[in-house]
């Protein structure tokens, strides 16, 4: 992911050839009612909490990560929404053995 002179963001392929527009979650949805942000995809997690760190630590929505994919995301992604919004509660929950999958969840109620 780049940025451009204009602050807007894009993604560049390996081959260089083709580039795609990319918005922050707190722009893309800034006018609208958020109430779960669900992360189900094993690439990009870091990046889409960052992206919606505003709407995160403003909204307080429920939020649902796949975690447990990569070596790293399981202490990662708690610490980052723990920066996000200290006052956020986590648990996880175990989801599926092959692959392992590790469901965890942010809330405040």
């Amino acid at each position: 992911t780049a940025e451009s002179s204009n602050g807007e963001s894009f993604f560049v392929n390996p081959q260089g050839s083709i580039k795609i527009p990319v918005k922050r979650i707190d722009q893309q949805f800034s006018s609208q009612e958020i109430t779960l942000i669900k992360i189900n995809y094993e690439a990009g997690i870091i990046e889409t909490l960052k992206g919606s760190e505003n709407l995160i630590h403003e909204r307080k929505p429920n939020i649902s990560v796949v975690v447990g994919l990569s070596d790293t995301d399981i202490i990662e992604v708690p610490q980052i929404l723990k920066e996000i919004s200290p006052d956020i509660k986590l648990s996880m929950r175990y989801a599926a053995p092959i692959p392992a999958r590790l469901i965890l969840f942010g809330y405040w109620r």
